[in-house]
């Protein structure tokens, strides 16, 4: 199996962070099969008690004799952290 993925991510004085990644993978779950994903994030952190965050993901997967469908992927949520 081969997998390649790269992420690239920016924190901001204003407590924004987002991030950006990409990879592709062959041969990872059968032999010829080549997946390809994309993936954006984002969190906020208001305060060091709450961080609130989003994602975006597209992946796809080739596999020879089979039709599969392409998955996107929305996630949303919160963190509460008590001390």
């Amino acid at each position: 199996a081969e997998e390649f993925y790269i992420r690239l991510g920016h924190v901001m004085e204003n407590g924004h962070s987002f991030a950006i990644g990409t990879g592709e993978f062959d041969d990872f779950k059968q032999n010829n099969d080549e997946a390809e994903v994309f993936q954006f994030g984002w969190g906020y952190s208001p305060n060091s008690s709450v961080d609130l965050y989003a994602s975006w993901t597209e992946a796809e997967l080739d596999r020879p004799g089979a039709n599969l469908d392409d998955v996107t992927a929305i996630l949303v949520g919160t963190r509460i952290k008590f001390k």
